[in-house]
């Protein structure tokens, strides 16, 4: 049960600091698949020597105190190696055996320890070891549900590694106090268990808001941006999800001002999706610019909306609807028809796959109306190794629209530069005359750019998306600029 519930949490203290990716998740898991065959290795050789539930406490114990040391060291530790290694697996795989090898390898040894120690005879070897292994998966099974339905939706990383130290405690006392006394000393120490895990959140100065959701960890601080100061949520280490100004209602990231460039595109446009909340920033904007304007927002984690009307000053607006929902179900789901839909769901490190594929541009375009079409935030640069995403998904797009644009945000000439750049995918026939844009908008349709796709790249699909290879390049390129 604790294993489960270290690697589940394990991952909760990654993503802040090296993101959600498949990479990051394939280094936790095979740091702990090593550490159990260590772990039963080692548990096996030391229970041949000279058993006893003394050995047994201590090995639980040591496990318990290794546990309390990484709810203690993680957020040094992963700083340190979030800032220092520039290649995402390496710093995956260190991070792993630094803060979780060397608990998960003590917490193995136990299996066969127990195994040895339960042993009568070899005649009923068999019974023994197949009791003992359906036991611990029964505990494995419990501990992951634990994990993921209940703990990380209720507690913080660091109160639920504090919670599963002071049980591990508990463990060994048990293991050798006398049986009669057993009952009392559980109850005693798993009360003070529970009191020591409430004891602090251990959040960073900075942080206004460092909140453990079911699906990221959202941190609310207060920064800069130019000479102006803001409010921003980060949920990556290395990219701002969301800002507004303190005292203005002006939108701070230029990306999200190109997202008018709808207005070119479909000028009628009244009815809009946002696929990603931020903090709300666009929504409003879009409220109060298009008077006629509804929209339906849609992002996957509730607690991004908590923290949008806690600290970002979202009120309640007659014409914004909001989903929590994954974006790829609900648009399989949702009968509307919409005019335009804005995809806001990629991060600096982390790129939703299923929002990717041509199978979800397929489900896109047959809920836009006439002449509909989708707006898209990417992370990328116009050309070289930063690229590929980004002409893997104009590639996707020319499949499904038959008009496929391409903004950059920060600057058209530098096209080895990791920036936003906004795809448009439409079916309708665009105009040419733009006599009657106004002047800022002609300013962001001047920046629009052509990108050449190898031949070879795929197009994205449910069945093969390396969405995550084609951003390892952003991890070793990443810096403090704000996207």
């Amino acid at each position: 049960m604790s294993i489960m519930v270290l690697e589940l949490v394990g991952s909760r203290l990654l993503a802040p600091f090296l993101g959600t990716s498949i990479y990051v998740w394939t280094s936790l898991i095979g740091v702990i698949l090593a550490s159990l065959s260590l772990g039963y290795y080692f548990g096996g050789r030391l229970a041949d020597k000279k058993p006893s539930y003394q050995t047994l406490a201590l090995i639980i114990f040591s496990g318990a105190v290794l546990i309390f040391l990484v709810s203690r060291l993680q957020y040094p530790l992963l700083d340190f190696f979030s800032k220092n290694i520039v290649d995402l697996r390496f710093g995956s795989v260190l991070a792993g055996i630094v803060l979780f090898s060397a608990p998960s390898t003590l917490l193995a040894m136990v299996s066969p320890y127990i195994v040895r120690l339960k042993m009568k005879s070899v005649a009923g070897s068999g019974k023994t070891v197949g009791n003992l292994y359906a036991i611990s998966t029964v505990g494995s099974i419990f501990g992951t549900f634990l994990a993921g339905f209940v703990l990380i939706s209720y507690f913080s990383n660091s109160q639920i590694l504090l919670i599963e130290s002071a049980i591990l405690v508990i463990t060994a006392f048990i293991a050798v106090f006398p049986v009669v006394k057993k009952v009392y000393v559980f109850l005693a120490l798993l009360c003070l268990g529970f009191a020591f895990g409430f004891s602090g959140k251990n959040l960073p100065e900075k942080y206004l808001v460092w909140k453990d959701t079911p699906y990221q960890t959202l941190k609310v601080l207060d920064s800069s941006f130019g000479n102006e100061n803001v409010r921003v949520l980060r949920t990556d280490p290395f990219g701002t999800q969301g800002a507004v100004y303190k005292g203005k209602d002006d939108l701070v990231f230029d990306y999200l001002k190109y997202f008018d460039i709808y207005q070119f595109f479909k000028p009628d446009a009244t009815k809009a999706l946002m696929i990603g909340a931020g903090v709300y920033a666009y929504p409003r904007h879009y409220l109060a610019t298009n008077h006629r304007g509804i929209m339906d927002v849609v992002d996957i984690d509730p607690g991004v909306t908590e923290v949008s009307r806690n600290f970002f000053s979202l009120g309640n607006h007659k014409n914004l609807n909001i989903f929590h929902e994954d974006g790829r179900i609900f648009v399989n789901r949702t009968q509307t028809i919409y005019d335009v839909v804005f995809l806001d769901a990629f991060n600096s490190l982390t790129v939703p796959f299923q929002l990717t594929t041509l199978e979800f541009l397929q489900s896109v375009k047959s809920r836009l109306s006439k002449n509909g079409l989708l707006v898209t935030n990417v992370i990328a640069s116009l050309e070289g190794k930063n690229s590929k995403f980004l002409q893997a998904s104009l590639k996707t797009y020319q499949r499904i629209f038959s008009d496929v644009s391409i903004f950059a945000v920060e600057d058209k000439n530098k096209t080895e530069q990791i920036q936003n750049i906004i795809l448009v995918g439409t079916n309708a026939k665009v105009e040419s005359n733009l006599a009657v844009i106004n002047p800022i908008l002609m300013k962001y349709l001047d920046s629009k750019v052509k990108v050449k796709v190898e031949p070879n790249l795929p197009v994205l699909t449910d069945n093969f998306a390396p969405v995550d290879s084609y951003m390892l390049s952003l991890f070793e390129n990443k810096r403090s600029a704000d996207f």
